[in-house]
């Protein structure tokens, strides 16, 4: 293990929240480089027939007043 390699590794040893942060920043930017793959529906598209429908299985976290599901445009 290199110097720097044991430094950062004595850093984030020594301050769980750090590594914490780290780590959520490091998913958030997983997601965005991932998001047209991760995404279950295109965040802009609507469907009228299911404006305000509740979290469901195929909605996760239901959808908006245009139709469009929370889940993809949060992702």
């Amino acid at each position: 293990m290199t110097a720097a390699a044991a430094g950062f590794a004595r850093t984030f040893g020594r301050n769980p929240v750090l590594a914490l942060a780290a780590l959520l920043v490091l998913l958030q930017l997983l997601l965005s480089v991932f998001a047209g793959f991760i995404a279950p529906y295109d965040p802009v598209e609507q469907e009228v027939e299911a404006r305000m429908a509740a979290p469901s299985a195929q909605y996760w976290l239901g959808t908006d007043k245009f139709g469009r599901e929370v889940l993809s445009r949060i992702i």
